[in-house]
């Protein structure tokens, strides 16, 4: 279960918290008003922007150690590209969290982020994702509100008075510490700041943060050089091959995920883009071929033993304008391995945005890396499905029924014709395109003789005996519904993945059964007993819901970045559960974990799968590798 805990820290100097109480212009509700006793305005305008008075550009909050507690103001922009927020935690110009909004890229799931920044370099493209950035409603051309909450390494900010979190992060990179705090902006009239209040709260409370699992096979040992102007330095030589003179190496460990951000250990030399040399050690017990997969910002070079093997650009908008240039694993290259010891150099080039680099070493072929005794593989239906993300079995026909997300097959598809594939109970495609003109399907569950299907537009019912489309149900305000499953007494119970909210739909009508904070991104459902179980994206947990009193308990934590799109119920009260990461896993009624697959390596997911209880069959959609998979489970 998830446990919660209360951080503490020191946050005020009592002098100068003596000094802020005894302030008449510093009202009762922590308001700090734009003035010189309070800001230092030299690079910020005070100006009056709809009706509010307010200020353009960066002003830093005179004289403060902020530490834990809430900030809070108001933002209005105009849309433009811009990214208007706060720095915290300042120790100097170039070492500070920060928290800032993109108007221009409002509801892409980078409009909000958070990035620390080390040695004057700002590293936004090395953390993305969850716990960095989110995707939100960005308001224009009206004041709209922000509220961080800070406690410890853990942060949390709503937006627009929401009353759930939009961005939770999980780790504060720069650990916990106190420091000075400033608003940071143009000055052009894209953003302005108004209403700036803060309050220091020891007692915040947050969930113990879930720690993420580390990719299978990542290098966290490596060695870098100090860093060297790019105009020095052939990319397509290796070190020992330019004039260069002598370097000076240090050992260094990456994060747990991988990632080296070189800016914790250096800065820049100038103005022009620099580049450090990073290597490691790769020993082999023969000459063996592996794959490399690795991430980078914003240039690298890959040698292996003295040959060039891979040069690439990933920089801030290199390959369109709207590429952000964000890090993970990406690329692959194969590496020729000889036996004994080889050298991997990577030549890792900064301009903006980011300078660092991860990478891991996987076996070549598409083999699982885990795959525990208890599974045997049955049957594999072949490539053919188009992105199947849900499947269910129909006893009585013997066929399963395959939603499939994106339309491939060739001719005229516009979005909205996607369909439902009818395969046989041994893996055979009977009709790829049973049921067409489907916009996005995902989750399905079978009630009677009629299959329901969640759509973008909401849940649509089909009658298997006819084999057609007989309604289409709205959910009320619905943002991205995504699985299905109904109770004993005929009910459906829909997930939105985007807000939190579980829809149920009886007699005809849906309606929001449960919106509980709790819920973050339910995304897998199934019922067992009287209770809804939640398969939860948003903290990686599965939560189960009484159907009476609604009440939530926690049942396992899979870890951060679990995404459980698969959710069901064996003939011995265990759950098997998928992360649609590439994970199967089985959790027994007292909560302990199994692994019983392991596909990452390969890249295959595991969307939403059947059980079949008489045969103890597990079928997996694989979603991108298009494919079911069948293992029995002994």
């Amino acid at each position: 279960m998830t446990r919660y805990f209360i951080l503490r820290g020191i946050v005020w100097i009592s002098m100068l918290l003596a000094v802020i109480l005894a302030d008449d212009s510093r009202s009762a509700d922590n308001h700090l008003a734009f003035d010189a006793n309070h800001w230092d305005l030299e690079r910020a305008v005070v100006t009056e922007h709809l009706e509010q008075s307010c200020i353009m550009g960066t002003a830093q909050l005179k004289d403060i150690e902020f530490t834990n507690g809430v900030i809070e103001y108001d933002m209005a922009v105009d849309g433009r590209r811009c990214y208007p927020g706060v720095r915290f935690r300042m120790h100097g110009p170039g070492d500070f969290e920060e928290f800032y909004i993109r108007p221009h890229h409002a509801s892409d799931p980078a409009a909000l982020q958070y990035t620390p920044s080390f040695n004057g370099i700002t590293g936004w493209q090395l953390y993305s994702g969850p716990g960095f950035t989110a995707a939100a409603e960005i308001p224009t051309d009206r004041w709209f509100h922000i509220k961080l909450e800070i406690a410890g390494t853990q942060a949390r900010v709503f937006l627009d008075e929401s009353v759930r979190p939009v961005l939770v992060v999980s780790e504060l990179k720069h650990g916990l510490r106190g420091g000075s705090l400033l608003l940071q902006g143009p000055t052009d009239g894209q953003a302005y700041f108004a209403n700036f209040r803060m309050q220091v709260i020891d007692d915040l409370v947050f969930a113990t943060p879930l720690l993420r699992d580390p990719p299978e096979g990542v290098i966290t040992s490596w060695r870098i050089t100090s860093p060297l102007p790019v105009s020095r330095v052939d990319r397509e030589r290796p070190l020992a091959k330019q004039d260069l003179g002598d370097v000076s190496w240090q050992d260094v460990t990456a994060e747990p995920g991988g990632l080296v951000d070189i800016a914790r250990y250096h800065g820049r030399t100038g103005r022009e883009p620099d580049c450090v040399f990073a290597r490691t050690t790769i020993t082999a017990t023969g000459q063996k071929l592996k794959k490399f997969e690795f991430g980078y910002s914003d240039q690298i070079s890959i040698f292996l033993n003295g040959r060039i093997l891979f040069t690439g650009n990933s920089a801030y908008r290199s390959r369109d304008p709207s590429f952000l240039g964000a890090v993970g694993l990406h690329d692959a290259v194969f590496l020729d391995l000889r036996e004994g010891e080889n050298e991997l150099l990577l030549m890792v080039t900064e301009s903006f945005g980011g300078w660092g680099f991860l990478g891991r070493i996987t076996e070549v072929g598409g083999e699982p890396i885990k795959q525990h005794p208890a599974l045997a593989a049955v049957w594999d239906s072949g490539r053919t499905l188009s992105i199947p993300e849900s499947v269910v079995y129909d006893a009585a026909r013997q066929v399963f029924y395959v939603s499939n997300y994106y339309n491939r097959i060739p001719g005229d598809n516009p979005e909205g014709n996607e369909f439902l594939s009818k395969v046989s109970s041994i893996g055979e495609i009977e009709e790829l395109t049973w049921i067409t003109g489907l916009n996005r399907p995902t989750g399905q569950c079978i009630h009677g003789d009629r299959l329901f299907v969640v759509e973008r537009s909401g849940l649509v019912e089909i009658d298997l005996q006819a084999g057609e489309i007989v309604a289409r149900h709205t959910l009320p305000d619905a943002v991205f519904p995504n699985d299905v499953t109904v109770d004993a007494a005929g009910r459906a119970y829909v997930s939105d993945s985007n807000q939190g909210v579980i829809y149920r739909y009886q007699n005809g009508e849906a309606q929001v059964w449960c919106t509980d904070l709790a819920l973050m991104n339910p995304n897998g459902l199934c019922i067992r007993d009287q209770h809804l179980l939640v398969g939860d994206s948003g903290d990686g947990c599965v939560k189960e819901i009484a159907l009476d009193s609604r009440q939530i308990r926690h049942v396992a934590c899979l870890g951060a970045g679990s995404i459980i799109d698969g959710l069901t119920s064996d003939e011995h009260g265990n759950l098997l559960v998928t992360d649609w990461n590439g994970r199967l896993l089985r959790i027994n009624p007292e909560g302990e974990q199994t692994e019983l697959l392991n596909l990452t390596v390969p890249q295959y997911n595991c969307a939403d799968i059947a059980y079949l209880t008489d045969r103890q069959l597990v079928v997996i959609p694989t979603f991108m590798d298009n494919r079911l998979l069948a293992y029995e489970v002994k």
